[in-house]
């Protein structure tokens, strides 16, 4: 099953966040296929999509704006924020077994700086890209470990830098924290959360959508207005890139969100669209702008401007990056 976001955005996170928040709700999961509900199920052969969300206690149900930045069979997570706002709302949802149910849990964080974007490599590890009171940007990278009994996904990689080939498929592996699933009602305290910054005093042209490269090593950023793609290496001292601008690709003013896929000759693609959170009054196009890194070393090979019909006609094979440990 593939891992297919949602939504895209970025977060930038300060020192002075608590998790002041949680609470639980329970929905009724929906399934394509009959299954045994037992210990020991095999998701990997049971198509689970959600139901309609329901409200948090935490907030106004009319206001429920989730975004979905991981999604699978049995767990998803999302946030929640208001742009230019200082507080981050991270929802998770897990399907109980036993029941067939979705469980809700949420927790809240606060920071000192204007939430602009939240993005993630896998569940629990944010990057948060905020504005500082002197206009200029920072990114912060926080790890929020799940409580003993949750459902979580982690990702290895190689920390090779840009412009040294990582390995090109690392795997999504999913599974429960102590390998015993507990409802979250149930749980222990979640453990405090990690933030540090990886990248101050950003001068760039704003934020409207984001993409964190899998492996760890850098950050692209699409500008406000899409004036400028950025890439933003990891790297101690180092400065942005820019990819390309809309002076170069006049289509890249209309995207608004980028994801990262794998797939089976062309390797590492960046593909760009216009729809997204933070694009409002930007127009629709059915393009797509495509980055391609075929040995995965952070340097883009090749950019391309596709129609919908060229790029149907490219007939992408995309490689499922799941490794089920339910």
């Amino acid at each position: 099953m593939n891992n297919h976001r949602l939504a895209y955005l970025v977060t930038a996170v300060v020192t002075c966040a608590l998790a002041v928040t949680i609470a639980y709700t329970r929905r009724e999961g929906n399934r394509l296929e009959e299954a045994p509900i037992a210990q020991g199920i095999d998701y990997d052969k049971v198509a689970t999509p959600r139901p309609k969300a329901v409200a948090f206690e935490v907030y106004d149900e009319a206001e429920d704006e989730r975004i979905t930045l991981f999604g699978s069979e049995a767990y998803y997570q999302s946030v929640m924020f208001e742009r230019d706002g200082h507080t981050l709302i991270v929802i998770d949802e897990e399907i109980d077994p036993l029941t067939d149910t979705f469980l809700e849990s949420s927790h809240s964080y606060v920071t000192s700086f204007d939430l602009q974007l939240v993005e993630q490599r896998v569940p629990n590890e944010f990057y948060v890209v905020g504005k500082k009171g002197n206009g200029k940007f920072l990114i912060e990278k926080w790890q929020t470990p799940p409580s003993l009994g949750a459902r979580t996904a982690t990702r290895e990689f190689t920390a090779t830098p840009i412009g040294i080939s990582a390995p090109q498929l690392p795997t999504v592996n999913l599974g429960v924290v102590g390998d015993v699933w507990v409802a979250p009602m149930d749980r222990g305290p979640r453990p405090q959360e990690i933030r540090e910054v990886i990248l101050d005093d950003l001068l760039i042209d704003g934020a409207i959508a984001a993409r964190v490269d899998p492996d760890g090593r850098f950050m692209l950023i699409l500008s406000q207005g899409g004036e400028f793609l950025y890439q933003l290496p990891f790297e101690n001292n180092a400065v942005p890139t820019v990819i390309c601008s809309s002076a170069s690709i006049p289509d890249l003013a209309s995207m608004g969100c980028i994801d990262s896929r794998q797939e089976v000759s062309a390797g590492r693609v960046y593909l760009m669209t216009s729809s997204g959170n933070f694009n409002d009054g930007v127009p629709h196009t059915n393009k797509r702008i495509a980055l391609l890194d075929g040995d995965n070393d952070g340097v883009f090979d090749i950019e391309m401007v596709l129609s919908y019909e060229q790029y149907i006609a490219m007939d992408w094979q995309w490689v499922d990056q799941f490794n089920w440990q339910f």
